[in-house]
């Protein structure tokens, strides 16, 4: 942790966008407040709720994915350096091919995909386990390995940067998968404590808000993206075979992941960058919901070496796509 959060920031100037991608991997809702600034005239934004209609950086984005005969305005040019930041949710676990085996990386995943479909020079150095200590200051054991604090992989020059982090500050995947494996009769002896998550929770909005000052900081040229987490639970709280909770687990789970988006999308807002809200494109693509999941269920069912409760490859494809939409406008 780089420090405590100083107190609250004031809002910068903002107007409402709305984006709607329509593509082979999702049908999805990208809302953003276009804020000025983020360097060399490189737009900041950060949604404010559901997907409305307006115009901006979303909404042109929406129109790039749905026209893709117009000439395409892109936030960021061909060739620039795009640096992938964040947890197992950006990494990409035991899905092939693997990149990195202490970091649980993933060549499939969506910095990879963003990086191909936009032609971007990427360092990916996103890893599994990682909270927003290690984004900051703090080495992570990556399988034995010390790897460096990610911000160590930020440059002048860095013209992106994505972001999925704050899941393992809370815990809440590894909370989830302990009472999926309590269910099942694995995990004799195992319990929750649901005060040290509680706690945990409470203290990561201001964690997330010295993060991404700090990724803008170190990359003052990048337009900075948050990309939230997708659903596990449902948001109704329903549970069902694939996710093998009993109600109220499922109920807590999904009360975890809204509380982890809305701090999310908070801390984006005080700092100033892009968020992409795969979890509300997520709704319906859930662990529960079958073919096509963005989230993979316990135990896991959705290809050799996919962890539980963690992104599919439609989920990497998705998010992909919704970061690119977000990038690409149309005039």
């Amino acid at each position: 942790m780089a420090g405590a959060h100083p107190g609250p920031r004031p809002r910068r100037r903002a107007r409402v966008a709305a984006a709607a991608l329509v593509g082979a991997a999702a049908v999805a809702a990208v809302t953003a407040v276009v804020v000025r600034g983020g360097g060399d005239g490189a737009a900041q934004a950060g949604p404010v709720g559901g997907a409305g209609v307006g115009a901006g950086v979303g909404a042109e984005a929406g129109r790039a994915a749905a026209d893709p005969a117009r000439p395409a305005d892109r936030l960021v040019p061909a060739g620039a350096g795009y640096v992938a930041l964040g947890s197992s949710f950006a990494a990409g676990p035991g899905l092939a091919p693997v990149a990195d085996v202490g970091c649980a990386r993933s060549a499939a995943n969506y910095p990879q995909r963003v990086a191909a479909a936009l032609e971007l020079t990427l360092t990916d150095v996103t890893c599994s386990g990682t909270t927003t200590d290690n984004v900051l200051t703090k080495p992570h054991d990556a399988g034995g390995v010390q790897v460096p604090p990610q911000l160590d992989a930020l440059a002048a020059d860095t013209r992106l940067v994505t972001i999925t982090v704050g899941g393992n500050d809370i815990g809440y995947v590894t909370a989830l998968t302990d009472l999926a494996c309590i269910q099942a009769g694995d995990c004799p002896g195992y319990t929750v404590d649901r005060g040290a998550v509680d706690a945990a929770t409470a203290a990561v909005e201001s964690r997330l808000v010295v993060t991404l000052e700090a990724v803008r900081a170190a990359a003052p040229r990048a337009v900075v993206v948050l990309v939230t987490y997708p659903q596990i639970v449902p948001a109704s709280g329903a549970t069902c075979a694939e996710i093998g909770v009993t109600a109220p687990d499922a109920g807590y789970g999904a009360g975890l992941e809204r509380l982890l988006h809305d701090v999310s999308v908070s801390a984006a807002g005080q700092a100033g960058v892009t968020v992409v809200d795969a979890y509300a494109a997520s709704a319906g693509r859930d662990a529960c919901g079958g073919g096509g999941r963005w989230v993979g269920g316990y135990p896991p069912a959705d290809g050799p070496g996919v962890q539980a409760f963690h992104p599919t490859e439609a989920g990497m494809a998705g998010q992909a796509d919704l970061v690119v939409a977000a990038l690409t406008r149309r005039p």
